[in-house]
């Protein structure tokens, strides 16, 4: 497992020297490189590469850097699992479990948001108007 870890963060490095690479190219090319939208293209892809490897999310299947929002691997399409920290001890939990395995803190369940309008009727999220599935659970819905 470390050596794919290891394979990852060198196969990010080689793409990151690559973003820098066009970039300092597409800047040499230009007389006025500030105006250019092209070049902050390339800029702006660089610094989204930098935000996901500060964030350091990574898939646990493949390793590769994910965003902060992200629900599917872009590389291998697992689902991502969600994690929060327990509220004693620090340690990352999978969504649903109900005890820390590593203080035994009962970990506190969200109360259910408010049913305001269209919204999921199993976690609450806002729908679009005769939505028939949950864009943030997959809950199926139905039409009342």
């Amino acid at each position: 497992m470390d050596y794919l870890l290891k394979r990852q963060m060198d196969q990010e490095a080689l793409e990151l020297d690559a973003l820098y690479a066009e970039a300092g190219k597409r800047c040499c090319e230009l007389e006025d490189a500030f105006a250019d939208e092209e070049l902050q293209k390339r800029i702006d892809a660089v610094k989204s590469f930098q935000e996901k490897q500060a964030l350091n999310k990574r898939c646990k299947n493949c390793f590769a850097l994910l965003n902060q929002d992200s629900r599917f691997c872009t590389k291998c399409g697992k689902r991502v699992e969600i994690e929060i920290p327990c509220a004693n001890c620090g340690l990352m939990l999978a969504e649903g479990i109900k005890f820390c395995p590593k203080c035994g803190w009962r970990v506190e369940q969200a109360e259910p948001a408010a049913k305001v309008g269209n919204t999921c009727k199993v976690c609450g999220k806002s729908l679009k108007e005769g939505a028939m599935f949950c864009g943030g659970c997959g809950a199926k819905q139905q039409q009342e």
